[in-house]
């Protein structure tokens, strides 16, 4: 689904707090699988999870995304070619980010005094589809996710927990082919880390793709993960190996 080619993103290029945060990485991330990315704090993980997403480009390498869906969102005549990501304008990169990928942040980056269902609601308004189909899309998610009776009342008057299912009812409102989830148990006691794991293993079942970045051992070890991938310095450690 998603291939790195010898990927590399430096941040303050030529000033002198030039920064590499991911150096030379090849990496193929199949449709299907729930992949890992452990490592420490600092070690590239979040900067790594930004290339995948196509929220940025990577200051060198290629990265490609394989499959009829992302062909179909650049108008690709012929869905068997990759499409090659790093030189798309921008305008289609907004379009993958929207249609292909669903995003979980370590701070959830949820809407202050707006509700749960606003809060879920919000990217799926640039997809076109109707208001009313949107608002019955995030109430099934909100009742998927247990949280049904919960989608009137604002973020500030939620928990933890329920504020992480309300991210990912935000994450899953476009129906996205992959989810990527940085640190997701970060802020989380080991409880309520075990019920993110049993949320995502529904969703893995049910056919989507999870990257996970994480260095909660939780996560790593878990059964859920296909594929662990190590990384530290910017660098690639272990490439991963199908469990």
């Amino acid at each position: 689904m998603i291939e790195l080619l010898n990927v590399t993103k430096i941040y303050n290029r030529g000033r002198h707090n030039e920064f590499s945060a991911v150096r030379g990485i090849t990496l193929e991330l199949i449709a299907g699988e729930c992949v890992i990315i452990k490592g420490p704090s600092g070690s590239g993980k979040s900067s790594l999870l930004s290339l995948i997403g196509c929220m940025h480009r990577p200051t060198s390498g290629r990265i490609r995304l394989h499959g009829a869906e992302a062909a179909r969102v650049v108008g690709s005549a012929n869905p068997a070619e990759p499409v090659e990501v790093t030189s798309l304008p921008e305008r289609y990169l907004t379009e993958i980010r929207r249609q292909l990928f669903g995003f979980i942040f370590q701070q959830f980056n949820l809407v202050r005094g707006i509700t749960a269902l606003e809060n879920v609601m919000l990217p799926a308004y640039p997809l076109g589809v109707p208001r009313s189909v949107i608002r019955k899309n995030a109430l099934e998610l909100f009742d998927s996710l247990g949280i049904a009776h919960r989608a009137t009342a604002r973020i500030e008057h939620l928990s933890g927990g329920e504020q992480q299912r309300v991210a990912i009812a935000r994450a899953l409102i476009t129906r996205p082919t992959a989810l990527i989830a940085d640190e997701p148990t970060a802020h989380l006691d080991s409880n309520l880390s075990r019920e993110f794991l049993a949320i995502v293993e529904k969703l893995k079942l049910a056919g989507t793709t999870l990257i996970i970045a994480s260095h909660d051992p939780l996560v790593y070890d878990s059964p859920l993960a296909d594929k662990v991938v190590e990384v530290r310095d910017g660098l690639l450690l272990s490439p991963g190996s199908s469990r």
